[in-house]
């Protein structure tokens, strides 16, 4: 087995974490703000100077895939084309909104989730007709796709 490591470990490159390399984060999250808007089907999305900084004065102990999952998840619950500090949703407060609580907290999530899901429904539906070419683009199954299409062409 030790043979098999030495001969995996031909080139080692070091790549520094991202908190050691805050001057990259604001060329990274612009795109992923860009790559979000295509993927939940809205117009273009930019961030605030604010919310820049609020990136950058993050730890990110999950380096780049933890910005680019905070970008996308503020980016589906978002109710304007430009993401503000407000807007960001870092993994410690999902933990925090999660605990038992205020039902206030979980009447906003769920009033956030129902409109991100009527936003997607309604672009999918722009592209995709039928249940089955909206299971198609979703990977959801015939039934639940056409759940779906009947709830939010009702709103």
């Amino acid at each position: 087995m030790p043979d098999l490591l030495f001969r995996l470990n031909v080139l080692n490159i070091y790549t520094p974490p991202l908190c050691e390399r805050r001057e990259d984060i604001p060329k990274l999250a612009a795109s992923f703000v860009a790559r979000s808007a295509v993927r939940i089907g809205r117009p273009c999305l930019s961030l605030s100077e604010c919310a820049i900084e609020r990136l950058q004065a993050a730890d990110w102990p999950g380096n780049v895939r933890e910005l680019e999952n905070v970008i996308f998840r503020s980016a589906s619950l978002a109710d304007s084309p430009v993401l503000t500090a407000g807007h960001l949703v870092f993994n410690d407060e999902d933990r925090n909104t999660a605990r038992p609580g205020p039902a206030g907290a979980f009447a906003r999530y769920k009033e956030a989730f129902e409109a991100f899901e009527h936003r997607y429904f309604a672009n999918v539906a722009k592209t995709a007709r039928t249940a089955r070419s909206v299971a198609a683009l979703t990977g959801l199954s015939t039934a639940t796709a056409a759940r779906k299409l009947r709830k939010h062409r009702q709103d």
